[in-house]
């Protein structure tokens, strides 16, 4: 009989082999990614993926970077869709069509915001996390 392992998504990272402690930075970084949703919500985790894209000593923060970078593009794409429906229904006159375009786009921010500070705790925690309904555009 085995005996029941924790999930891999609970364990957290692993100290750095060969390194000592992780770097403050590292933590700290991988937090910033996440809140970067209130301001510049695209250029800071690009910014922070391109500077620890090829750094074996930062996994955690590579993958914090890479998450926020993938989550503020698909955010972006799903926010230009209902743009471009709110559009369409602007040329129409539909007034119906406005209303939800507007709505969806509520929607989306506080989803945004709900998820990015969910993403900031699992940071915190120096745990990995995903993000729901996201593409996958940077590996």
């Amino acid at each position: 009989m085995s005996t029941p392992q924790t999930p891999p998504s609970s364990q957290g990272y692993q100290g750095y082999q060969g390194y000592g402690p992780p770097p403050a930075e590292d933590n700290a970084i991988s937090v910033l990614v996440h809140l970067s949703v209130f301001v510049f919500p695209i250029l800071l985790p690009l910014i922070a993926y391109l500077i620890v894209k090829s750094d074996a000593r930062k996994p955690m923060t590579r993958d914090h970077a890479t998450e926020a970078l993938n989550f503020q593009l698909s955010m972006t794409l799903y926010f230009l869709a209902v743009a471009a429906l709110s559009v369409s229904g602007i040329a129409l006159l539909e007034y119906g069509v406005i209303v939800i375009g507007i709505l969806l786009m509520l929607a989306l921010y506080v989803v945004s915001i709900v998820c990015s500070i969910l993403a900031v705790v699992a940071a915190g925690k120096r745990q990995p996390y995903r993000y729901p309904a996201t593409f996958r555009f940077v590996h």
